[in-house]
């Protein structure tokens, strides 16, 4: 199907989980119907896939008879400023959840009861000629986010990752995900620099202490994931979730009592 251009303001963004132990449904199939944003200001790279294909030559000739399709390797990207902490959920899995009425504290630990999430991202483009489409990219995962903020900046979110494969749906009408007409409200406030501290564990007794005069904070989380393949299909049917070794670097200002520090 040919269709017009299509720009950033035309395309929606969202996300749904998949469900716990199903890597890779089937678009419809994850009981998660809350489509979510990551966060405001969203900038997505646009998600690149390679079939590994193969050239096949035959004695005579220079021009491949044919191309056999290998591994399906997709990836896909997004940053964004910080406005909700369900992403996190990608790298250490479902919070522990304490409401006392009037707010609620999410607690994110690597915890093997609750490893990380796979998501179905769902991006949906109206082109000039008023058609719409769905495409839908499934068992996606991230690799190695980063969270940034500096004095006057608000809180910036990078993540990156892979997916198992993608779906179209050229007709809008025939995506169960077709009740998706807009994008998601993140319904909280983008977080900036005077909302961030940090707080670190120094002497690991179990007190984290507030460190003063932080201008600039990178938290890397240094997690890899591996997209693991078997016999009888090309597409990944389990991500392999390898060591997370998270490290800090921060830059404090000079006063009469503290020196420039930078701390990994």
């Amino acid at each position: 199907m040919s269709a017009g251009t299509t720009t950033g303001a035309r395309t929606n963004w969202a996300y749904i989980w998949e469900d716990d132990d199903a890597f890779a449904q089937e678009p419809g199939e994850p009981t998660d119907d809350d489509f979510k944003p990551f966060g405001d200001r969203e900038q997505i790279s646009e998600p690149d896939a390679s079939n590994s294909s193969e050239a096949l030559y035959r004695p005579g000739s220079r021009v491949p008879a044919r191309y056999l399709e290998g591994e399906f390797d997709g990836s896909w990207g997004v940053d964004f400023i910080y406005t909700n902490p369900y992403w996190m959920a990608y790298v250490l899995g479902e919070p522990d959840v304490e409401d006392n009425g009037e707010s609620s504290t999410l607690t994110f630990e690597d915890d093997s009861e609750s490893p990380p999430r796979s998501a179905q991202l769902l991006e949906e483009t109206h082109y000039d000629d008023g058609t719409v489409t769905h495409t839908v990219y499934i068992g996606a995962v991230v690799d190695d986010p980063d969270v940034n903020v500096s004095v006057t900046d608000p809180v910036e979110v990078s993540l990156s990752g892979a997916y198992s494969k993608e779906i179209l749906f050229e007709d809008v009408s025939n995506s169960p995900y077709s009740e998706l007409t807009d994008q998601p409200d993140t319904n909280f406030c983008a977080l900036h620099f005077g909302e961030a501290n940090l707080f670190l564990d120094i002497d690991e007794d179990g007190s984290a202490e507030r460190q003063g005069e932080v201008q600039d904070v990178t938290f890397n989380f240094n997690t890899t994931v591996d997209m693991e393949y078997e016999l009888g299909t090309r597409f990944a049917t389990v991500p392999s979730f390898l060591a997370l070794e998270p490290d800090v670097q921060y830059n404090r200002f000079v006063t009469s009592e503290t020196k420039d520090d930078e701390r990994k």
